[in-house]
């Protein structure tokens, strides 16, 4: 009977693996194992004895850990020597395939005993089990956010889907009518492919589960891989044929043939333009991605080829056969380096991140560690230099430092200091935080290996005071506004407080007003901003609210009279520096202007009134203002002397209040509906309201006032 392995490609996580001189191996043969201080034996197993057939191999993302499947359990091994760190057991079948998740913190291990298990890679103990599968569960690959695990069972001919965090099964994907053999997630995370000896490929919705299309060949299918960009899946089958789809649509773009027989292995290069297939015809074959056109046969294995993968600049191909391997000169197809020390198939090849090692994993029970490039005696960094960083107070950071290479792994990064609110992480080598005090930090990153060779770059973080008070992408009026509102407030999250001392004071208004350029506020401009201003603060509660506050991490709100208070206050404090700090002084209209508008808006009349316009007589443009009792929706109407409208202007609804200074009184240009200057003379204007509170109708208002135009 046939029997067929998909290599899932794009779920092939490279490790980094550094090894001693020529070549490190592996052993799966029967031997006792130190214990580690981080790695404990399962229960009920006294000594690592015997480690059984090698079922499938795996890397953490970090490339610090290789886990290899076994018939007993799953083996952890240092990739960087080689040693073997635990020995995970729990199931009773062969560990048939196993997955880290994207951040490496969990293992994930499908079995022939029909269950999935999740397990921490830390400690190595069990986190979930997850039944379901009736079959032997061959394939298991994480979504790119770590969240969803896939899992294809051999025989129940399903594929299933699990919430990582809660272990539970969010859908099961059915209508292979074959025995599914690996399951993976496209590069983005939105589409799942499955393929099966049923003689198709599915691509799943893996948002809803829904079916998207069914890629059919004429045999099993062997073998699939995504591009780099996830627009083309290529498959490979028992029929000989490589065939290429697109994964938006379905359809076959191209047939590619040559093989004379079954298609065991595929794989993009890093660019996406050249597709490498492995055959049981004993050759590999170079194809054009875009064009399907053959570019060259790489002959001299001498039987079937099982695996192949690129290296990552993708100028090497490394291939696997039987009891050998071979590294290819990509570009020209030259066999460029026979590999040979497996006793068996060598099923699975994979490249390091640099590209300067190359693990191969054989029937033989062993895993082969080829150095391809002599590792550097000198740690370096990539980048080698960390350019000075400026942030802003209060502002959320998020800096990753550079990675080392050379040396002997495992490295070890430390910061020698780092601005108050702000925190490294060794493991991520990121700066993270939000900063609160101002200053320059010098501070030097060093990495350690683990000879206690290291190295080190020095470089400064400067934290300014944040300007841009309420948030708007840039410093102008309004800022300055926000932190007169709210003046004398104290607290270490305000962001008012632009110097970051505990309090909003003058030295806040001066450090924004040096910052605005004069140009920013022209004296015609004045009314135009405070009335911005006194709008925002009117948002909070009906009444001027301190926007300082409403941009820290905080709700508190600040009374109209508290605004009122605050702003009286930094305006007198202002006025006592304008003799001796010009940078005040172009701004005192300003902050006039807004305590005159907070006085308003604090002030309920008794009586709604209209009052009398000004300037009057006038030319070209008048303010009309008036007062309520009552929130009330106003209108204004402009008549001439014969009764007829002028000009109708819908004040929409209004607070009660007193409506008198330029930033809130009714305001006519002097020009009628159809934008037209008036003539000289009298004119009359109305003032009408329909009042009410609590959505109940208390009363109207009407009155008449006459004005004057001059020209």
């Amino acid at each position: 009977m046939k029997r067929g392995k998909l290599l899932m490609k794009l779920r092939t996580t490279f490790c980094f693996l550094i090894t001693l001189f020529f070549v490190s191996t592996v052993n799966i043969t029967t031997t006792l194992a130190q214990d580690s201080p981080q790695w404990h034996l399962p229960d009920g197993v006294s000594a690592r004895l015997g480690k059984g057939i090698i079922q499938e191999i795996a890397c953490s993302p970090d490339g610090s850990r290789l886990a290899v499947g076994s018939g007993i359990g799953i083996w952890i091994y240092n990739a960087f020597t080689g040693a073997e760190l635990a020995l995970i057991g729990g199931h009773t079948g062969y560990a048939a395939a196993i997955a880290f998740s994207p951040d490496g913190d969990t293992l994930a291990s499908g079995s022939a005993d029909d269950t999935v298990r999740l397990w921490d890679v830390e400690t190595g103990t069990l986190i979930n089990t997850l039944t379901g599968h009736t079959g032997w569960v061959k394939s298991v690959a994480y979504s790119p956010d770590g969240n969803t695990l896939i899992t294809g069972g051999s025989n129940d001919r399903t594929v299933r889907l699990w919430d990582t965090n809660t272990g539970t099964l969010q859908n099961t994907l059915t209508g292979h009518t074959g025995a599914v053999i690996s399951v993976a997630f496209s590069p983005d995370g939105n589409t799942i492919v499955s393929g099966s000896n049923d003689r198709t490929a599915r691509l799943w919705d893996a948002n809803t589960g829904t079916l998207k299309n069914i890629l059919r060949h004429t045999d099993w299918v062997y073998s699939v891989a995504f591009s780099p960009d996830g627009n083309t899946l290529a498959s490979g089958g028992y029929d000989g044929t490589v065939r290429l789809w697109d994964t938006n649509t379905g359809t076959l773009q191209n047939t590619l043939t040559g093989h004379t027989n079954a298609v065991d292995s595929v794989a993009f290069s890093p660019d996406g333009n050249t597709l490498a297939t492995g055959s049981w015809d004993r050759t590999v074959r170079l194809w054009d991605a875009n064009t399907g056109t053959l570019q060259n046969t790489l002959t001299g294995h001498t039987e079937r080829v099982l695996s192949v993968a690129f290296s990552p600049d993708g100028n090497t191909l490394a291939t696997g056969g039987w009891r050998e391997g071979g590294l290819w000169n990509a570009n020209t197809g030259t066999l460029q380096n026979t590999l040979t020390g497996h006793t068996e198939r060598v099923l699975s090849v994979a490249f390091s991140p640099d590209g300067n090692t190359l693990a191969t994993g054989g029937g033989d029970g062993t895993v082969l560690l080829w150095r391809l490039t002599p590792t550097s005696a000198t740690i370096t960094f990539n980048p080698n230099s960390v350019p000075d960083q400026t942030f802003a107070v209060g502002t959320p950071v998020s800096l990753t430092l550079p990675i080392a290479t050379g040396g002997t792994p495992l490295y070890t990064y430390t910061l020698s200091a780092i601005p108050i609110g702000l925190a490294f992480d060794s493991t991520t080598r990121q700066i993270n935080g939000t900063p609160t005090t101002p200053g320059t930090t010098e501070t030097t990153y060093t990495v350690t290996d683990t000879t206690g060779a290291s190295a080190s770059l020095t470089f400064t973080i400067t934290i300014e005071v944040n300007l841009d008070v309420n948030a708007d992408g840039k410093v102008d009026v309004l800022d300055l506004v926000w932190v007169a509102i709210s003046y004398g407030m104290r607290g270490d999250v305000l962001r008012a407080d632009v110097n970051a001392d505990g309090v909003v004071n003058v030295q806040d208004l001066v450090a924004v007003a040096e910052e605005i350029d004069a140009a920013d506020v022209l004296p015609a401009k004045v009314a135009e901003e405070v009335a911005l201003a006194a709008e925002a603060a009117a948002a909070f509660e009906g009444v001027a609210g301190a926007p300082g506050m409403a941009f820290s991490s905080r709700s508190a709100v600040v009374s109209g009279a508290t605004a009122h208070r605050n702003v009286a206050a930094a305006l007198t404090d202002a006025r006592s520096l304008v003799t001796d700090d010009v940078r005040l002084g172009k701004w005192m209209p300003l902050l006039e202007g807004l305590l005159q508008t907070l006085a308003e808006m604090k002030t309920i009349p008794q009586t709604t009134a209209l009052l009398p316009n000004y300037p009057n007589p006038f030319n070209p443009e008048t303010w009309i203002p008036y007062q309520l009792s009552e929130p009330a929706a106003v209108r204004l109407t402009i008549y001439d002397i014969q009764g007829h409208i002028v000009r109708d202007l819908d004040l929409g609804h209004q607070r009660a209040g007193m409506y008198q200074s330029r930033s809130r009184a009714a305001y006519w240009d002097g020009k009628n509906a159809q934008g037209e200057s008036v003539a000289s003379g009298v004119y009359f204007y109305t003032l009408s309201t329909e009042s009410t509170r609590d959505s109940v109708t208390v009363g109207d208002f009407t009155a008449t006032r006459k004005l004057l135009i001059r020209k």
